[in-house]
């Protein structure tokens, strides 16, 4: 219990700072940087292994949805930084300001098959690093 305690609290501090890390990324590069999905399942594989979390189909799930709430997270992110910035506000602001709804938005017209892709990978490598 003490196990899956300590991967759940990690596991949401995995996702605050790789999504953080990510959203910087795309407002440095001007880009989605779907890429980063691939970075965030490696992490979130690693992170399970540090905390001990025995090795089964479990590990693999939680893996899988530490990625998924990742590429989620950096998705709004990304989206309510770009439209903050196209308003004239830092993106600090614009997280505040944006509903869930137009991120949706901007990130399905901004996205193509390749960034889908590179999700797709992503989830496929967090299932088979981490079991």
């Amino acid at each position: 219990m003490a196990v899956r305690l300590i991967a759940v609290v990690s596991g949401i501090a995995a996702v605050a700072g790789v999504a953080a890390i990510w959203s910087g990324l795309t407002v440095m590069l001007r880009s989605p940087c779907a890429w980063m999905a691939v970075i965030a399942a490696l992490d979130a594989a690693l992170l399970l292994r540090l905390a001990s979390f025995p090795k089964c189909h479990e590990r693999g799930w939680f893996a899988v949805a530490i990625t998924a709430a990742t590429v989620l997270a950096a998705g709004f992110l990304y989206a309510t930084a770009h439209i903050g910035l196209m308003l004239g506000m830092r993106p600090s602001e614009s997280v505040w300001k944006m509903s869930v709804g137009l991120a949706q938005l901007f990130v399905n017209a901004n996205t193509g098959w390749v960034e889908y892709a590179w999700v797709a990978a992503a989830l496929a490598i967090a299932w088979r690093s981490s079991r």
